[in-house]
């Protein structure tokens, strides 16, 4: 897929369910848009145990990953939460992985 004149070519994985799951959270939806040079990440939680917050992170072409940002959790909930950060500006090619 091109965007904005970026190939983004895959999503990173990710885990989802806290019960046995890495993660402590049960992810209901991720989605991304592109906006000019930016990356806009959305998520949506439907329960978090002890959750403290979320690391972003990008990796070019290398696999060098390299921290985007945090947002912070919401320790323990059943309710649904709805998260989202813009990672700015950025100036290569990246990849999304699925």
């Amino acid at each position: 897929m091109i965007s904005n004149n970026r190939i983004i070519r895959k999503f990173v994985g990710y885990s989802t369910g806290y019960g046995k799951s890495a993660l402590p959270v049960d992810l209901s939806s991720f989605t991304y848009n592109t906006v000019k040079n930016d990356v806009i990440l959305k998520w949506i939680t439907a329960g978090e145990l002890n959750n403290s917050g979320f690391d972003i992170e990008r990796s070019a072409e290398n696999n060098s990953w390299i921290k985007a940002g945090y947002v912070a959790g919401n320790g323990t909930t059943n309710e649904l939460k709805i998260y989202g950060i813009r990672d700015r500006d950025l100036k290569s090619v990246f990849i999304i992985s699925d």
